[in-house]
C-alpha cells in the first residue's frame, strides 16, 4: 500500500514507533469479497542500539565514485489492532534507520 497521509512516526533515537490508524482493502481469493479493515501499531525500543556503517570509493580515469552507509537497529516490542482487535504484544520486533548518500564525478 501507498500514501501521500503522514500516518508513521519513529523518534530519531529508536525508542518508540508510531503506525496510526489505517484503511487497509483486504481481499479474501476464496469468496472474491474485499472488506477494508483498520490497522494500527506501536512499537517500544528495548535494549541497546546497534550501529553500523560502510564506504566506498572508486577511481577510474577522470571518473570518481563515492558512497556511504549507515545504520542504527533497536530490539522492540509492538502492540497492535486489525478493527479495534488488540493482537497483543510481539517482543519480536525491531527498529531501524538507515542513512545513504552516493556521488559521482567526471572531469
Amino acid at each position: 500500500m501507498f500514501t501521500q497521509d503522514d500516518i508513521f512516526s519513529i523518534d530519531k533515537k529508536l525508542n518508540s514507533a508510531s503506525l496510526s490508524d489505517v484503511p487497509i482493502e483486504v481481499y479474501d481469493g476464496d469468496t472474491g469479497v474485499s472488506e477494508t479493515m483498520t490497522v494500527n501499531a506501536d512499537w517500544i525500543g528495548k535494549g541497546d542500539i546497534s550501529r553500523g556503517s560502510s564506504s566506498y570509493s572508486s577511481k577510474s580515469g577522470d571518473y570518481v565514485w563515492k558512497s556511504s552507509d549507515s545504520s542504527k537497529y533497536r530490539d522492540a516490542s509492538v502492540t497492535g489492532s486489525i478493527n479495534g482487535l488488540d493482537l497483543g504484544v510481539n517482543s519480536y520486533a525491531s527498529l531501524s534507520n538507515f542513512k545513504s548518500a552516493y556521488m559521482s564525478m567526471e572531469k
